[in-house]
């Protein structure tokens, strides 16, 4: 997965600290214990490398986990994460996940389906972190008045920047 993630990450040419950081939150999202953050770590330099045998390692994750399309999705999530920590889905980036998808068994249909739930999944926290932020600054009394004065001004009309009905159908893997 490490090794995966940090070939993804050098697929535009440059890994930056968003995609370190990717990378550091699911050690820690893990559990990993220490030996296995360094080996980890390893993994992730190895895939930076000039090539990096993408296809051998995608053979030994599909024999280990092939009969498990559940993880073989989730192995590609964790990539199109790693793909947009930057908030871009570079053209490099995006042949590259063609690649992993296909090897993993998924069409570009399905590889497209989970790029457009994950893109949900980004406005949707976007816009809950523009919403607390909106309202940190005040007390919880006045934050109650003021919610109460905006719900009656905005029920007729839509929040900028929220989520769409259609960003809910994404999120969820659905058509409208």
């Amino acid at each position: 997965t490490f090794s995966v993630m940090g070939h993804v990450a050098k697929a535009s040419g440059r890994v930056t600290p968003e995609h370190i950081q990717t990378a550091t939150d699911f050690m820690t999202q893990m559990r990993l214990s220490e030996s296995q953050i360094d080996e980890a770590k390893s993994a992730f330099r190895e895939g930076k490398l000039i090539g990096f045998p993408l296809k051998k390692k995608l053979n030994q994750f599909k024999s280990q986990f092939g009969d498990r399309r559940d993880l073989c999705q989730f192995f590609l999530e964790i990539q199109i994460q790693t793909a947009y920590c930057d908030a871009v889905l570079e053209q490099a980036e995006y042949d590259l996940l063609v690649k992993v998808a296909k090897q993993l068994g998924f069409n570009k249909r399905q590889l497209q389906q989970l790029i457009a739930m994950w893109e949900a999944e980004i406005r949707f926290q976007t816009y809950k972190k523009a919403q607390q932020e909106k309202y940190k600054k005040y007390d919880r009394r006045q934050q109650y008045r003021d919610h109460q004065e905006s719900q009656r001004q905005q029920e007729s009309t839509r929040d900028e920047g929220a989520p769409s009905l259609l960003d809910a159908y994404a999120l969820l893997g659905v058509g409208d």
